[in-house]
């Protein structure tokens, strides 16, 4: 008998650009993407679309930080999660 483990959820987040610079009103464009996940959830965030399993999120402006923001996403049983630190400079400081 052979039994098949379910392959475990990912989840994954870049910046662009990767640093900014302190004071200066520029966007910042979030893109989140996941495997294996049948639901994703965006803590504490309120943008279109921040609780689909993959997506883009582009500021308007200046961002207000610093702020932690975390991915889980959940599927076969199984949750990963990552979290973005947007701090001075912005950075991509911690993943889960």
């Amino acid at each position: 008998m052979t039994i098949e483990t379910p392959p475990a959820p990912t989840v994954s987040l870049s910046l662009n650009p990767p640093f900014l610079t302190l004071g200066q009103p520029t966007q910042l464009t979030i893109r989140w993407s996941s495997t294996h996940a049948s639901s994703c959830q965006a803590v504490g965030l309120s943008w279109p679309g921040h609780n689909t399993l993959s997506g883009t999120y582009t500021t308007p402006g200046t961002i207000p930080g610093p702020r932690t923001h975390t991915w889980v996403c959940t599927g076969n049983g199984m949750t990963a999660t990552t979290t973005v630190y947007l701090g001075y400079p912005v950075d991509l400081l911690g993943w889960g």
